[in-house]
């Protein structure tokens, strides 16, 4: 049985779950070719470490930051509209998005107040009327005040649109 390439590649990362480790292992112990080529995936790891541990010892690293800093150095610090608008993006996608939240509960606000429903109160002979709107139906209070001082009488009549449902 020759073993797919993401199994080989798992178990050669020690990617696998222990059972199946352990069926890729019986795999690998009845076949050549997936030894030779578990044995390739070693060599390939081995030329790429090579490398880039060559390389990053053939970059010329010091002089490369002390070229950086020379320049640096001669350019002076940013200007203060170039800090300004570090410090503007660092709030738009820093970890200080303070103004995510902030902005959601002004959204809600303004969206509160823009979908209130709509309240009159009209004055006549002593009768407060107030009526309110919503989703199609219109709730009227009538209150009457009380001669005596007392808390008086409120009617509530609630009428819904035209053809829409009692």
């Amino acid at each position: 049985m020759i073993l797919r390439d993401e199994d080989l590649q798992r178990y050669f990362d020690e990617d696998l779950a222990p059972d199946h480790a352990r069926r890729t292992e019986e795999a690998l112990a009845s076949s050549d070719e997936d030894r030779k080529r578990i044995a390739a995936l070693g060599q390939i790891r081995t030329l790429l470490r090579a490398s880039a541990q060559q390389t990053a010892a053939d970059a010329p690293s010091d002089a490369m930051w002390a070229a950086i800093g020379a320049e640096l150095a001669k350019r002076g610090g940013p200007g203060w509209l170039e800090r300004l608008g570090v410090r503007f993006r660092e709030l738009l996608v820093g970890p200080a998005r303070i103004w995510v939240p902030a902005a959601a509960a002004a959204a809600a606000l303004l969206l509160a107040f823009l979908l209130r429903p709509e309240v009159r109160q009209v004055a006549a002979h002593d009768v407060v009327i107030e009526s309110v709107e919503t989703d199609g139906v219109t709730a009227t209070v009538f209150q009457m005040p009380d001669d005596t001082g007392g808390d008086g009488i409120s009617v509530l009549w609630i009428t819904p649109e035209q053809g829409g449902e009692e």
